[in-house]
């Protein structure tokens, strides 16, 4: 229970997920899901966050500073006006001209998407870089982080989740199954070795990947692993990488924190 105290909302909106946070004296008290529907009207969010705020107990007008990174804009719009409503403040948008503090060496910054900044602050924030952030959502995104603490570049593949479907889908005899980690390597049923494939077969790509980045920067690093299917991962895992789960709310929190010093700094 949430009950008083100063409180800051973290809100993500991703493509398959909208994952938002609540922190209570720089803690993490709280982590909600909702499902991202682009056709879902605004009006039903705010009521899903009125829900939510009701059977936690939470006041929204204690939350007293919210922050969004969004890769959905039609949705943005959507939540800046239901916090504002709900605690009376406007949220701050993670976007280009945001001061995250996170010097980006790629090619066109701008065409970075404000999870992944949200993502390497947190992760910055809490390791030793050389870092490589293993984010596995609804796309897998492999961020490296240099010596200096800089974004230096990134691998995507497609999503766990998205390329089981897609195998599924289109395939005339392999029928959908739930998504487990199975016992074995070797299934000997049609769900094992579906599942066998989604898991194993993405846990030996992320160890050759990060194996292949280790060489070509030429530097051992920090390996951490976060996203909303990460979890189906981690235990296989857990030797190499540490599992962070609300990586993208401490990276937001972080960024939020550090533009209202600026600004205060700035009067």
């Amino acid at each position: 229970m949430v009950a008083g105290g100063y409180m800051i909302l973290t809100i993500d909106i991703g493509n398959t997920v909208i994952a938002l946070g609540i922190f209570k004296e720089n803690k993490l008290v709280h982590v909600f899901n909702l499902d991202t529907d682009n056709k879902r009207s605004s009006d039903l969010y705010l009521a899903d966050l009125v829900m939510l705020f009701r059977v936690h107990q939470i006041d929204p007008k204690l939350i007293k500073e919210a922050i969004i990174s969004s890769v959905v804009p039609i949705l943005t719009s959507s939540f800046v006006e239901n916090v504002t409503k709900l605690c009376g403040i406007e949220p701050l948008i993670v976007g280009r001209k945001t001061k995250t503090g996170l010097p980006l060496r790629v090619d066109n910054p701008s065409e970075l998407g404000a999870d992944l900044v949200a993502v390497s602050v947190g992760a910055i924030n809490k390791f030793k870089s050389p870092i490589i952030i293993v984010d596995y959502g609804t796309a897998n995104k492999f961020l490296y982080i240099d010596n200096n603490g800089a974004l230096a570049g990134a691998i995507f593949t497609p999503g766990l989740t998205i390329s089981y479907e897609a195998l599924v889908n289109r395939t005339a005899q392999l029928p959908s199954v739930s998504l487990e980690k199975p016992n074995n390597i070797l299934g000997k049923n049609t769900k094992d070795c579906l599942n066998s494939g989604a898991v194993y077969g993405n846990v030996a790509m992320i160890s050759k990947l990060c194996e292949m980045i280790e060489k070509e920067v030429g530097f051992k690093c920090s390996k951490i692993l976060t996203g909303g299917n990460a979890k189906y991962l981690k235990d296989e895992l857990k030797d190499e990488f540490i599992y962070e789960e609300n990586l993208i709310h401490d990276g937001l929190l972080t960024i939020l924190l550090k533009t209202k010093g600026e600004s205060k700094n700035e009067k």
